[in-house]
């Protein structure tokens, strides 16, 4: 066989030794499909024993493998006599130099690279094949001493074994350089790509921080600039963020409440309950809307607390559940409510209270009337007069209890003029003198340039005169009451703050004493009707209603402060006008004085008719009288020419007063009226009257106010 002749169609028996079930399966597929005749060992030492069988053409080894590795197998191989012949593959990951060594050492006749090429394998197969015949025939022996990494190697081979391993390392390597340069050129290509899509990336991370930051801008200021407080706390009960209204409401800085726990800014007796609340919300988180009749309460940092409503929503963060929590301080709101249910109660309490007055001023004007006739008609050294005079009395003490509740009920005639409250206090000050008593020091701060208001100074003199009298029943013991003036405006904030209060410019009347105080839980009462912290019998509980009632009647507030032990101050306001100031007079009454003209009386109660008519004719007038309004009208057409004056209720079945007298003037222009009523609340029928001058009589009246306002009415005209 010459040394050019081709055994690339020999069929060989190849031993393959692998440990790798899967590895050496696909080894033996490729080789039986080019005809080989192929035998498995698990290790090495398998694959020595079947040589020992049966001898094989060539054998393929794994270097890593149980019992026996691959170098070892080559070197048993090659120490046999009768085995030394067959060519030895080595498959290996590793192709360093000190690989090669080892192999030319254990007397390998080729390497071949994991993972390799099919066809690579195949034709080093072939060539070891086609050059077995040339390496029996030449047996040179070399020897080779080799010194790699500190480690000294000897080798003893034939040329052509070296060479074989030689080239073999050199065709890996070439491969190698050739896969290499592959690799690196699509590594090259791939970091193009990367560095590409790592810019765009970059550029898209860039533009979505930004986009990020303008929304984390945003949030935050809808968050700083919202009304209520905002609260962040993470599933552990730690608050992660917080708003500026947070702050200012609980009164911490924001350093100081990251971190904590939310049971912080909880009343300690609510603190554990707290805790079992938020575990059981965390359990199921949902949404929770605003005041859903929760009895909740915040914790300040000085430990005041405060009534507040909470809203929460869970919100999923990359951290983990977020319950953000928004919380609004609802002091200001059930301040209000409590006014407002205060209010309401006062009016519901002031129409009962006037509707009853109304009906018992009828009356007790009768009861009056009639007791003053009956004095008019006895000696007053008789028995008879004294209880006439004992029945007058105590009616009019009872008229005194009506004006009281009808003063609450705001539905007082006033008779109101601009003022300076000054002036009423100065003419009024020897009567509070005599009120209060010498043991009670009286002293006075009144504003030099005090503005002016409009008010009946009737009233207010009651104001100042009951004010006075409950400072005095609080100082049995004596000691000091104010009286002062001031002029006062409240703005938006201050009337924010203090729910009683309205924005304006206002004149504040205080009475102020050194006594004994009120509890809280009596000073939400003081003002109602016929409550009273004295002995049964020692105060109607009229007092201080009719207070409250006369300043809401001339669009004012009154606000009360005391503290147990401390004294009590009121401070009514009133609402200043711009106007000059009348003089306040006292109009001293005149006798009564009768006449001979004719009355034409219009009254629906039959028993305050009767005295009426009785009354004005002991004064020597002619009287009509009439049941109604549509009567009085009738009754005047028929008599105009006769009837001087007439005297009309204002509230009658059919027709009031008011339209009456207006049928009445277009009939007889110059006609004078003297209208009587028992409450302002009949106010709106009288406005145009009280306009043009006409004279108001309020009931209940006695018979001397009766005969005066009807002589004053005859005696404008007569002067006309």
């Amino acid at each position: 066989m010459g040394p050019t002749e081709s055994f690339s169609n020999i069929r060989a028996k190849i031993l393959i030794a692998e440990d790798s079930p899967t590895q050496a399966e696909r080894l033996r597929h490729l080789l039986e499909g080019r005809g080989h005749v192929v035998k498995v060992a698990a290790n090495g030492k398998e694959a020595l024993a079947a040589l020992h069988q049966q001898l094989s053409s060539i054998v393929i080894t794994d270097i890593v493998m149980p019992e026996m590795d691959g170098y070892t197998l080559c070197r048993e191989i090659k120490a046999h006599e009768g085995l030394k012949d067959i060519p030895v593959i080595l498959l290996t990951s590793l192709s360093g130099p000190e690989e090669v060594l080892k192999a030319l050492q254990c007397g390998a006749d080729n390497f071949v690279r994991k993972p390799y090429d099919e066809e690579n394998l195949l034709s080093r197969i072939d060539h070891i094949l086609t050059n077995r015949e040339l390496r029996k025939r030449e047996k040179t022996r070399l020897g080779l001493e080799i010194d790699l990494g500190g480690q000294r190697h000897f080798i003893t081979s034939d040329r052509q074994q070296i060479l074989d391993l030689l080239l073999s390392t050199y065709v890996e390597a070439v491969q190698l350089n050739r896969d290499l340069a592959v690799k690196h050129a699509e590594l090259t290509q791939l970091s193009q790509q990367l560095e590409r899509k790592v810019e765009e990336r970059t550029a898209a991370l860039v533009a979505e921080n930004s986009e990020r930051k303008k929304a984390e801008e945003k949030f935050r200021g809808v968050m700083e600039a919202a009304p209520e407080g905002i609260l962040g706390v993470d599933r552990e009960g730690r608050i992660l963020l917080l708003n500026e209204q947070a702050e200012k409401m609980f009164g911490y800085a924001r350093q100081e409440l990251i971190g904590q726990p939310i049971e912080t800014l909880v009343p300690e007796p609510l603190r554990e309950r707290h805790r079992t609340h938020r575990a059981s919300y965390q359990s199921d988180p949902r949404m929770r809307p605003m005041g859903l009749g929760l009895d909740l309460h915040g914790r300040r940092k000085d430990g005041s607390e405060f009534p507040m409503e909470i809203s929460l929503s869970p919100l999923q963060t990359d951290e983990g559940l977020c319950v953000v929590a928004i919380i609004r301080d609802i002091t200001e709101r059930q301040a209000l409510e409590k006014r407002l249910r205060q209010a309401e109660k006062f009016e519901a309490i002031g129409q009962l209270a006037g509707g009853i007055a109304h009906d018992f001023n009828n009356v007790i004007a009768v009861m009056m009337g009639w007791a003053e006739v009956g004095m008019a008609q006895v000696d007053p050294e008789n028995r008879v007069y004294q209880q006439f005079q004992k029945i007058r009395d105590q009616a009019g003490r009872a008229a005194g209890l009506t004006r009281q509740l009808l003063a609450f009920a705001r539905r007082q005639i006033l008779e109101p003029q601009n003022l300076s409250v000054n002036q009423v206090i100065t003419q009024v000050l020897s009567l509070l003198e005599q009120v209060i008593g010498a043991h009670i020091e009286l002293k006075t701060v009144l504003a030099p340039k005090l503005e002016v208001m409009r008010a009946d100074p009737t009233q207010l003199e009651q104001v100042l005169i009951n004010l006075c009298a409950n400072a005095r029943d609080a100082m049995p013991r004596g000691g000091q009451l104010v009286i002062e003036t001031k002029n006062v405006e409240f703005d938006e904030d201050y009337c924010r703050l203090h729910p009683y209060a309205r924005p304006g410019r206002y004149v504040m009347l205080s009475v102020s004493d050194s006594g004994e105080g009120i509890d809280a839980a009596k000073l939400e009462h003081v003002f109602e009707p016929f409550f009273t912290t004295k002995e049964v019998g020692k105060g109607t509980g009229l007092g201080l209603a009719t207070v409250y009632g006369i300043v809401k009647q001339h669009n004012g507030f009154i606000h009360v402060y005391s503290e147990p032990g401390n004294g009590t101050a009121f401070r009514a306001y009133f609402p200043v006008v711009a106007a000059a100031a009348e003089k306040v007079e006292k109009h001293e009454d005149q006798p009564v004085r009768g006449g001979a003209e004719t009355i034409l009386l219009a009254e629906d109660n039959e028993g305050l008719r009767e005295l009426a008519c009785e009354a004005l004719k002991s004064l020597g007038y002619r009287v009509f009288a009439a049941t109604d309004g549509e009567e009085a009208v009738q009754v005047f057409l028929a008599q105009r020419d006769q009837i001087a004056l007439v005297l009309l209720d204002v509230v009658m079945p059919k027709c009031n007063g008011p339209d009456a007298y207006a049928r009445i003037r277009a009939a007889k222009p110059d006609v004078p009226v003297v209208f009587t009523t028992g409450y302002s609340a009949e106010s709106d029928l009288l406005n145009s009257t009280l306009k043009k001058g006409d004279t108001i009589l309020q009931k209940p009246y006695g018979l001397s106010a009766l005969g005066r306002k009807v002589r004053e009415a005859l005696d404008s005209i007569q002067r006309k």
